[in-house]
């Protein structure tokens, strides 16, 4: 992903779901259930195969949007050589996502109260863990919202 900007990605896991889930309004067959991958794997390390403690990490955060996700690469966190910005490297990715026309708002979820804490205060921008779990807590409140509402399905 390229550094100071945002990507969009299509959730096309959710695509496909809504299309089946038509098809299945239509009485050709049950609706089906939904389940995805959330915006990460459980356990980085075993994902990447890579121990993180020797890794450069650049600051980033992943936001769960209607067709897409938003995935938002900033400057160094943790780097060598003095190189590194620490939890200040995720102040502007915080402002991408706050400025993108596909944020909810600060009062959708836990996760988008502190990705707009971020933005407009300059507060600690935290750590990947961090970054992780407020995307996690964005996408859960964002597709069980979806979900609940009749054109979620």
């Amino acid at each position: 992903m390229p550094k100071n900007r945002i990507t969009r990605l299509p959730r096309l896991d959710w695509q496909l779901f809504c299309e089946v889930s038509a098809e299945a309004t239509r009485g050709s067959f049950r609706s089906p259930a939904f389940g995805d991958y959330a915006v990460a794997h459980p356990d980085p390390r075993a994902a990447l195969g890579i121990d993180p403690k020797m890794m450069s990490i650049s600051a980033g955060l992943r936001y769960t949007t209607d067709d897409a996700w938003l995935v938002a690469k900033g400057e160094l966190y943790k780097g060598t050589g003095g190189r590194s910005r620490g939890g200040d490297a995720a102040l502007p990715v915080a402002r991408m996502i706050v400025n993108a026309d596909e944020f909810c708002g600060a009062d959708f979820s836990a996760g988008d109260l502190w990705i707009n804490q971020v933005a407009t205060t300059g507060v600690n921008g935290g750590n990947p863990e961090r970054w992780r779990r407020t995307a996690t807590n964005h996408h859960l409140v964002f597709v069980t919202t979806t979900l609940s509402t009749p054109h979620g399905t």
